[in-house]
């Protein structure tokens, strides 16, 4: 980018964010009582619950009511929001209704409206009834009877009628040592709300330093590897001429190998032992002892106890040995990854990948318990980076499909949710293979050394436990399970599963927002490569004779160029432009099932709901940007060109490979957090895509 280009770039930016801090708006929390003890009973037809309360400021927007659904109920009765002025006003200023389904357990609901502007020092009385409920089908409005708000009081009326005037029933039924765990909302100038963010959070730290300060030491140390992965990929980004190099960049793998491995043993030496944990660590250590234990971890996972057996037999029976074996694959994936990675665009894109796995905090974490899944991680994404490079190559060895098969079964061997996979070979050797008689050869010697894997597997539970190994090691006692189970049981494991998987939206979102970006561009470049393709038309061969062409009219030709020229822009920058709708619509979904199901407190912590709306607005931005079309031959797949077949590869293998896992698990019994790793992968070769594709857009 010229210099006067990026003065004009930042010049604008510049002048957008200070119309944005001075123009937008956000709502910005005043009173906010988080706490209870108990609950007011079911909200029933008779019976209502509210709060008097002192606005801190002008322009109330909204107050959240904590809700208690009684374990997610499927309560059916609408529930209404009253505010008033106080007891003795018999009208109300606002009314907002809202469905028990929108309501989450023991979670604020927010009931928005439009801002009252002088509300600052006034005393108002707000009330939640739900006419229609009753005993069995009503949600109850969580209470603290510690007396947390000394500006106002909870009030639970019982066998009332309520209308116009609610002042002489209700106040009988005050509870002055009671509040009603709420929130007031305010509509405030983002400018207004950034600065004071920023003298709230600065007081805190002097306040809370004294007792904190381990804590707050040991945030800043985790810090440290977020600071040093943003210096990395700049240094990546700037300098990509120094990776064509072969030795600079095996001394860049190496370093961020390095990297990697310092990372995870931090981690893996301050966190304490899991249950899991104990028990892989048991049956390596019986295995060491000459005999199988009772468990199901041989016969699921052995490849998996026979590499933490080696590690106990060469470091002790410790638990940072057991884990030494979790941390060092998951360091040693960074090498696939890079493979991955630098077939979907070329080396730098390989090395921003590999560095994102060494060091996002997300990765590391998932990389250093004694699980299965480092291990299959590792030889999942062993097997499709061997295949593709092999298929990358001008004469494809057989060898090498074959050990690709193996590495693939290994990874099954080690767990069985690598079966998800599947679908990502197919697609390489369909799109890499020019005819279907080479596809089916390469399918032929991959499924070879897939098969021998799976023999030696099936045998081995058969020898060792003979039919309940092959039920065990088939998954088939877990698959009827599923099938059989209770409703209400798996209803239970449905929401177990929800409390595991909400963190990683909001832990994770820097990884989410870089791998919808690239996923976005390599969507967009493989719609592109598509939409101007050219095929060879009969009009193009010579004639030996043609008829003299008649002349038009000069507008009539201009209006014919003009035509012309806007199709052809049209197919050029906005068609494909229409792809960036998926990648928005995935964000729009996990923004949404992270404000539905982390809860309030959460929701607004630390800016974590701003940085959402800053990385979608973002998306836009760079979706907007014009980029230089790349016109390729033919449609037809076993011609098309090496650059337009990686582009597609690209915007689709990540997604089949995320649709496989969401597939596997949705028809599974439950969902533990730590299998969250296992969608870290794909998302981390789309982010190192996203980091220099990005760069290279707005640049």
């Amino acid at each position: 980018m010229s210099r006067y280009r990026l003065a004009l770039a930042g010049s604008v930016l510049l002048l957008m964010a200070a119309g944005a801090l001075l123009l937008v708006t956000v709502d910005e929390v005043g009173v906010r009582l988080n706490s209870y003890t108990n609950n007011a009973g079911e909200l029933t037809g008779e019976v209502l619950i509210g709060q008097t309360f002192v606005s801190p400021r002008d322009q109330l927007s909204g107050v959240a009511v904590m809700f208690a659904t009684y374990s997610g109920r499927e309560n059916k009765q609408v529930i209404e929001f009253h505010l008033r002025e106080s007891f003795e006003a018999r009208q109300d200023l606002r009314v907002v209704s809202v469905e028990p389904s929108d309501l989450g357990d023991n979670q604020l609901h927010r009931f928005e409206f439009e801002a009252i502007e002088q509300s600052g020092g006034k005393p108002y009385f707000w009330y939640v009834l739900s006419p229609a409920s009753r005993v069995g089908d009503a949600v109850t409005v969580d209470l603290d009877n510690r007396d947390p708000y000394p500006d106002g009081t909870a009030f639970i009326a019982r066998n009332i009628k309520v209308g116009d005037e609610v002042g002489g029933e209700v106040r009988r039924a005050g509870k002055q040592s009671v509040d009603v765990a709420f929130a007031t909302y305010h509509e405030v100038p983002l400018g207004q709300h950034l600065v004071r963010r920023a003298k709230s959070a600065v007081s805190w730290l002097v306040v809370t330093w004294p007792e904190r300060r381990t804590i707050y030491s040991q945030r800043l140390m985790m810090a440290v590897p977020a600071l040093g992965l943003v210096i990395l990929l700049w240094w990546l980004i700037r300098r990509p001429a120094s990776l064509t190099s072969t030795r600079s960049l095996r001394w860049s793998l190496v370093i961020i190998f390095l990297l990697a491995l310092a990372a995870r043993l931090i981690y893996a030496a301050e966190f304490p032992l899991t249950n899991d944990e104990g028990n892989y660590l048991y049956d390596a250590r019986t295995l060491l002892g000459g005999e199988l234990a009772g468990g199901d971890g041989y016969v699921k996972a052995p490849v998996v106890i026979l590499w933490i057996s080696l590690w106990q037999l060469l470091l002790g029976d410790t638990i940072l040995a057991g884990r030494w074996s979790s941390v060092l694959v998951g360091a040693l994936a960074l090498f696939p990854i890079y493979v991955i990675g630098a077939r979907m665009h070329n080396r730098a894109t390989g090395l921003m990948a590999a560095a994102s796995w060494a060091l996002l905090g997300v990765t590391t974490v998932f990389s250093i318990y004694v699980h299965t899944q480092p291990v299959a991680i590792f030889f999942g994404l062993s097997g499709i980076a061997l295949l593709w490079h092999s298929l990358h190559q001008e004469k494809v060895s057989g060898k090498q499909l074959v050990l690709a098969g193996v590495l693939l079964g290994l990874g099954v061997a080690s767990r069985k949710s690598v079966l998800a996979l599947g679908l990502v070979p197919l697609l390489l050797i369909l799109i890499e293979s020019e005819t279907w008689r080479l596809r089916g050869q390469r399918l032929l010697l991959v499924g070879v050394g897939f098969i021998v894997v799976i023999a030696v597997l099936l045998g081995f539970a058969a020898l060792a436990y003979g039919e309940q190994g092959l039920l065990e090691v088939t998954g088939f006692n877990s698959a009827e399970d599923s099938v059989t189970a209770d409703p209400i049981e798996v209803a239970r494991a449905k929401e177990y599963s929800l409390r595991g998987m909400t963190p990683f939206f909001r832990e994770s979102l820097p990884l989410i927002f870089l791998a919808l970006l690239g996923w976005g561009l390599a969507l967009e470049r493989a719609a592109r490569a598509l939409l101007t393709s050219q095929v060879p038309r009969v009009s193009q061969v010579p004639r030996v004779s043609r008829a003299p062409r008649v002349s038009r009219a000069p507008r009539v030709s201009r209006a014919l160029r003009v035509s012309r020229t806007w199709i052809k822009n049209t197919r050029a920058y906005w068609l494909p432009k229409l792809v960036w709708l998926l990648p928005l619509g995935a964000l729009k979904w996990a923004a949404g099932f992270f404000f539905e199901y982390e809860g309030e407190p959460f929701v607004s912590m630390g800016g974590v709901e701003l940085l959402w709306y800053v990385f979608g607005a973002l998306l836009i931005v760079i979706a907007l940007l014009p980029a230089v079309p790349r016109a390729s031959r033919t449609l037809r797949v076993s011609r098309i060109p090496r650059a337009s077949r990686t582009a597609i590869l690209a915007a689709l293998i990540s997604p089949l490979w995320l649709g496989g896992l969401i597939f596997f698990y949705i028809n599974w019994i439950k969902f533990h957090a730590n299998y969250l790793g296992e969608f870290l992968a794909p998302l981390v070769v789309l982010s190192g895509l996203g980091a220099y594709l990005g760069w290279q857009r707005i640049s």
